[in-house]
């Protein structure tokens, strides 16, 4: 190291320092020149263009964000519209359901009573063509005892009555045993 040190110290007493360091200062300078026009040339035309692209990809990113963040914002609010529109629909179909619901037992009720009225009406008429069919074999079995009571009263004593006498007799005799019995 103290080789080095006495090499610098007597390039630097002889000469100036550039030559020692073994710097050209002429051509030093035409390089500084030709650097400084080339920042010059290139802050003139290059880096403005660069900065325009660097500007035009900034300001479309941040318009990108910013539709990314309306879209968002947008998305929330269909989101929150949606979901009202299946709680209104829910709360329509309920309604619908209830009132359905309520119409069948109303309609469930009258079918019910129709149902009732008509089976009494059966009933009914069932009990009174019953009740003439009674009335009506009750007179043909009254007519025909008669008759029997009177042919059989014919020959037990063996003469023919009037048949406005046989029937007082008959119905006389029939009272009598209805009495008895």
């Amino acid at each position: 190291m103290q080789l080095l040190f006495n090499t610098f110290a007597e390039t630097a007493s002889s000469g100036s320092l550039f030559e020692a360091l073994g710097i050209d200062v002429r051509l030093l300078v035409l390089q500084t020149i030709a650097f400084l026009l080339l920042v010059g040339a290139l802050a003139k035309w290059v880096y403005p263009v660069f900065i325009r692209a660097i500007d035009n990809r900034q300001e479309a990113l941040e318009a990108g964000m910013k539709a990314s963040q309306e879209a968002q914002k947008q998305a929330e609010k269909s989101e929150k519209a949606i979901q009202k529109e299946i709680h209104e629909a829910r709360k329509q179909a309920d309604d619908i359901l209830a009132a359905a619901r309520k119409e069948s037992n109303v309609i469930l009720a009258e079918t019910e009573e129709k149902a009732k009225r008509r089976a009494e009406n059966i009933v009914a008429e069932a009990k009174a063509e019953m009740n003439n069919q009674l009335q009506a074999a009750r007179e043909s079995l009254k007519s025909e005892t008669r008759k029997l009571v009177a042919e059989a009263t014919e020959v037990i004593i063996d003469e023919k009555i009037d048949p406005s006498k046989d029937a007082k007799l008959i119905d006389r005799a029939l009272t009598q045993a209805q009495e008895r019995g």
